[in-house]
């Protein structure tokens, strides 16, 4: 789940049956909107249920109402109280059309490209008049697949990063500590007497 305060909206990633990823975004609405919040569905194959996620999500956000309705209070509610108090049936949901994937196995790369779209083009309160961003021609049904080679580039940099930071590490040991006055501070072994003094006996 990842929430983000600039648009006002949770972004939730459903997995299912092993097999298949699709997405839904819930967006909130401010005080001085009419309605509630609206949950949108976008999914890759049309595999998914979305009767049955809208369900789940309908249940999630009944619960933490139910919650916040017992621990805040009407000064510190988030909606309009006339649809706050109504929360339930005044949630919306929407199942998107959005480009499809061409193969069996490009759904998580779909579901990162919708996100990824969702950040950059979404104004900061979405509404219902904010569905025609989305439709079948948001984007080329190719473009997604196009993450898989910047996402192994990613990898390939974070991993040639931490692989310079333990050769430097393992550069640094075993080399020996030089003090301001120039010597070797781990050497603790008491000072030699000078030859001219140790000849003398007293």
């Amino acid at each position: 789940m990842f929430l983000l305060k600039e648009l006002n909206c949770v972004l939730l990633l459903f997995h299912l049956v092993r097999t298949h990823w699709s997405l839904i975004i819930i967006c909130m609405p401010t005080k001085e909107d009419q309605i509630g919040p609206i949950i949108l569905h976008l999914d890759s194959l049309k595999f998914h249920s979305s009767r049955w996620i809208f369900n789940v999500v309908s249940r999630f956000l009944k619960e933490e109402w139910n919650y916040l309705n017992e621990n805040i209070s009407s000064k510190e509610c988030p909606l309009r109280e006339t649809v706050w108090k109504n929360l339930p049936r005044k949630v919306e949901k929407k199942i998107v059309e959005v480009p499809q994937q061409q193969n069996d196995y490009d759904c998580g790369l779909f579901v990162l490209y919708y996100m990824q779209r969702f950040i950059q083009e979404a104004p900061e309160r979405f509404r219902k008049k904010d569905y025609s961003m989305f439709g079948k021609r948001w984007f080329r049904p190719e473009e997604p697949s196009q993450l898989r080679d910047q996402i192994r580039h990613l990898i390939h940099s974070c991993r040639e990063t931490e692989l310079m930071k333990d050769a430097t590490a393992s550069s640094g040991e075993g080399q020996p500590k030089i003090g301001n006055d120039g010597t070797d501070p781990s050497d603790a072994s008491e000072p030699k007497t000078p030859k001219h003094l140790s000849d003398r006996t007293g």
